[in-house]
C-alpha cells in the first residue's frame, strides 16, 4: 500500500473529456488502484477501456517505487568519484 502516486496530466486530460459523473468514477478508480491495488469494476465499457490504458502506467510506477525502496543499484568501481 502506498501513501502517494503520480497523477499525470494525460490522466486529467482524458477524464476532462468525460461527463462529470464518469470523470469522478474514473478518477476515484485510478486513485484506488494506485494506492491499494484494488481494481474497480465499471458498468461502462468506455470507462473500462480508459482504465485499461492508464493501468500500465500506474503498474510501471509502482515497480519503480518498489525498486527505489531497495536503494538502487550498487556503484561499480568505474563509477567512483575522483577528487582532484
Amino acid at each position: 500500500m502506498r501513501d502517494s502516486f503520480v497523477f499525470y496530466r494525460s490522466f486529467k486530460e482524458a477524464t476532462d473529456l468525460l461527463p462529470a459523473e464518469d470523470a469522478n468514477i474514473l478518477t476515484r478508480a485510478i486513485i484506488t488502484y494506485a494506492l491499494s491495488g484494488n481494481e474497480t469494476k465499471f458498468s461502462s465499457s468506455l470507462l473500462t477501456a480508459m482504465f485499461l490504458l492508464i493501468k500500465p502506467t500506474i503498474d510501471k510506477n509502482n515497480i519503480l517505487y518498489e525498486n527505489g525502496k531497495k536503494g538502487g543499484r550498487p556503484k561499480s568501481n568505474s563509477e567512483e568519484v575522483y577528487e582532484n
